[in-house]
């Protein structure tokens, strides 16, 4: 009986390698906003989830603003960044983005976090933190 689990776990593994093969290369998602690395070994992915934004004030002149992201994502990203987006209505929105390595990876989730540091743009409302499922709005005074 071992020869012939042994057997059927090799067929099962041929086949589901055909399927991946004829497959081709994944692409990405149109608005996933991802971006290849210059390595080409690493890809940049929004997080999975935005947990929490802070927006820092620090007394300077001009004023500058210290912007710090919490969420979660896959537990092998790194390098994880606040990526400016825009502005709408006063709110200045980033994604936060994080590298993940090319091929399988785990599905592990884990905490991360992203800092940025900017000069506070007269007429500021707010900053908006997108990630892949979700946003976070922190007003701004």
């Amino acid at each position: 009986m071992t020869k012939l689990h042994i057997a059927f776990a090799t067929v099962a593994a041929l086949v589901l390698a055909g399927c991946v093969a004829a497959e081709g290369p994944a692409k990405s998602p149109a608005r996933s906003g991802a971006a290849q690395s210059a390595t080409g070994d690493a890809k940049d992915e929004p997080v999975n989830e935005v947990e929490s934004v802070a927006v820092r004030v620090l007394e300077s002149f001009p004023e500058q603003l210290h912007i710090n992201a919490r969420g979660q994502a896959n537990s092998v990203a790194s390098d994880a960044r606040l990526r400016p987006r825009g502005v709408r209505d006063g709110v200045h929105e980033f994604d936060f983005i994080a590298r993940l390595p090319r091929g399988p990876v785990t599905m592990m989730m884990g905490p991360i976090t992203a800092h940025h540091s900017m000069t506070r743009p007269p007429g500021l409302r707010g900053i908006r933190v997108y990630a892949r499922n979700n946003s976070v709005t922190e007003r701004v005074k």
